[in-house]
């Protein structure tokens, strides 16, 4: 059932990576962190550049990649546990059919006996938000719970993702709602002023996306972003993703059909060899960079280069 997890985050994930981000923003992982203490014995804080503040106990860590923040506990059993907190760029209404219809549908494409045994909800310190247990084997045939957190939050939805074997879950998962029902935006952190020295040959429109098909599963996510002359930047995102619903014969029997858009305002700079770019939701890029006549070559931090499309002037 943990495979099952990572499978379904990884799902969630390709549609969400690149319109969550900048797909400029390679901002290093964090160091795990225990730092910020709240008022609260036995737990801190870690706040996020978006101004997302995650209250967790002292003897868990929080460490931020450029998709999502990874939760983790000192005695962590990595083989039979995992916790995500991510944000998707999708409508999930709370508390719909379409939204359970949905989270449902992943859930079931990764674990044909997985059930969902219990909806409740709970309150968070951004509001009402709801809970969900799923319980199954997965294709391991090993017992696991899975524990779904999501919110409506900033035009998409917040969503944590709890997965343990079940010989835990008395363990984990009251500490998992005390984590979401904490959660909460305080103010952005300051940032230094851009340097207002731009770089005519990256002045244009650029377009990046993915598509992806599996059997039953697919979408897409087009990003285009537009670096102007005067330093000001527009990031815009259109993300789709369908599901087909079948039944225990295997008969499609509905789906689940969801359209996405966000967009960003921002400012940028660049001097030649390195690119910064900060959105206005707090996300922020430093790259190296190289231009091209049909487009511009980017070095993310883990090695790997992305180009992005040259689509206007």
């Amino acid at each position: 059932m943990i495979r099952t997890l990572v499978a379904v985050v990884a799902l969630l994930l390709t549609t969400a990576a690149l319109a969550q981000q900048n797909p400029l923003d390679t901002r290093p992982a964090n160091p795990l962190d225990r730092s910020g203490a709240t008022t609260e014995a036995g737990w801190s804080t870690y706040q996020h550049p978006t101004g997302l503040i995650v209250a967790h106990p002292d003897t868990w860590t929080v460490q931020q990649t450029p998709e999502v923040l990874l939760l983790q506990p000192a005695d962590a059993r990595p083989e039979r546990e995992m916790f995500v907190l991510s944000w998707l760029p999708q409508a999930m209404p709370l508390g719909t059919p379409q939204t359970l219809a949905a989270i449902d549908a992943q859930i079931l494409q990764f674990a044909a006996d997985a059930r969902r045994t219990d909806t409740r909800p709970i309150t968070t310190g951004l509001g009402p938000a709801q809970r969900l247990r799923y319980t199954g084997t997965g294709p391991t045939n090993q017992p696991g719970v899975v524990l779904v957190y999501y919110i409506p939050h900033e035009n998409g939805v917040l969503m944590l993702v709890a997965g343990m074997s079940t010989d835990l879950e008395a363990q984990r998962a009251p500490v998992t709602d005390a984590i979401f029902q904490r959660l909460s935006v305080g103010e952005r952190p300051a940032q230094q002023p851009l340097s207002d020295k731009v770089d005519p040959n990256l002045v244009g429109s650029y377009r990046t996306g993915t598509t992806f098909h599996d059997p039953g599963v697919g979408g897409s996510v087009d990003v285009y972003v537009h670096l102007r002359p005067d330093g000001s930047a527009v990031r815009n995102t259109n993300s789709t993703f369908y599901m087909q619903q079948k039944d225990d014969d295997g008969n499609i029997t509905g789906g689940v059909d969801s359209i996405g858009q966000n967009n960003n305002q921002g400012q940028w700079t660049a001097d030649g060899t390195t690119v910064t770019v900060r959105w206005d939701n707090g996300e922020t890029l430093h790259a190296r960079y190289k231009v091209f006549s049909n487009g511009v070559e980017v070095y993310l931090a883990n090695g790997e280069k992305l180009l992005l499309e040259k689509v206007g002037g």
